[in-house]
């Protein structure tokens, strides 16, 4: 399981920009697959995140890891609530690394992440996580950061990424920021935010 409270940052690398990833050999960043809007929320929006099982979306400046904004994941039913980024662009055999960051301001929820592989023609091939195995303890009070790696099938050109709250109640809010989503994978508590 993937756990890290901390989170080492560095200096500015220009106006708006904000990235997230492992620092190696190939330089900071190499890859980040998710966009700027839909990693930190600092635009405003919700990025290009959709709610998924009976959960509302929502921008929110009440909470966040770094910078202002952070996304607001609140349940409107009983039971797993989530956020889903859909159909971004994959290589076939490769290693990505996934993270996040979770805070729960006043209930203890657990959360995780997991994505669905998808082919050349955005159709299903299986799911990375799917069950949780890097859930993190119940969270409340503290920014909680998540984080799983995975190899893409051989016929994986797209996936789909999720970030789920378990057992949630009617009004439960869980708040996500910094989510990033890399090709390969480094110990993440080496990982670098440029703001």
């Amino acid at each position: 399981m993937g756990l890290n409270t901390d989170f080492p940052m560095l200096g500015n690398m220009g106006s708006g920009v904000m990235m997230f990833g492992p620092t190696s050999v190939l330089g900071i960043n190499p890859i980040l697959l998710i966009s700027p809007a839909s990693s930190n929320f600092e635009d405003g929006t919700t990025g290009n995140w959709a709610n998924f099982g009976g959960a509302t979306l929502a921008n929110s400046t009440t909470v966040s890891r770094l910078g202002t904004h952070s996304l607001q994941i609140t349940a409107t039913a009983a039971g797993s609530q989530s956020a889903c980024n859909t159909n971004f662009p994959v290589l076939p055999d490769t290693l990505y690394t996934f993270s996040a960051w979770f805070y729960s301001p006043v209930v203890s929820r657990t959360v995780w992440c997991y994505n669905q592989w998808k082919d050349v023609s955005v159709n299903p091939i299986s799911y990375s996580n799917l069950n949780g195995n890097q859930a993190s303890p119940s969270i409340v009070g503290t920014w909680v950061q998540i984080f799983y790696s995975a190899v893409s099938p051989p016929n994986a050109y797209n996936t789909s990424v999720w970030l789920s709250v378990a057992g949630a109640s009617v009004g439960d809010i869980v708040y996500a920021d910094l989510i990033s989503y890399n090709q390969g994978i480094i110990n993440p508590a080496s990982w670098t935010v440029t703001a």
